[in-house]
């Protein structure tokens, strides 16, 4: 812990108000729908802190879907998530990307 702090300041200048900024997105609708693909095992960003993000986003009333990669780490939620991880994607982007039928009837 003390690594990091002294690093913090000559190094790392990101403070990662994730949480504060994606709350005062969401509360002047700023935000598109979401997709949170969280890899379990993640050693840089603990699951719990997803789920925070995503109850965040629900409460700002963010269409947002939660995805968890049980066995998923940092650098390979990708592959361990297998075709799952994908069909979420997919899932999402289907619901946000009109089909060329519907931009037609535009």
């Amino acid at each position: 812990p003390i690594v990091k702090e002294l690093l913090r300041l000559p190094v790392v200048r990101d403070t990662w108000e994730s949480q504060r900024r994606l709350s005062e997105l969401a509360q002047h609708n700023l935000l598109p729908p979401v997709l949170f693909l969280s890899g379990q095992k993640d050693e840089l960003v603990p699951a719990e802190q997803m789920a925070q993000l995503f109850a965040i986003a629900r409460r700002g009333g963010v269409k947002a879907v939660f995805h968890k990669v049980e066995d998923g780490k940092h650098n390979d939620t990708w592959c361990v998530g297998g075709e799952d991880y994908y069909m979420a994607i997919r899932d999402l982007l289907t619901r946000v990307i009109p089909t060329p039928e519907a931009v037609q009837k535009l």
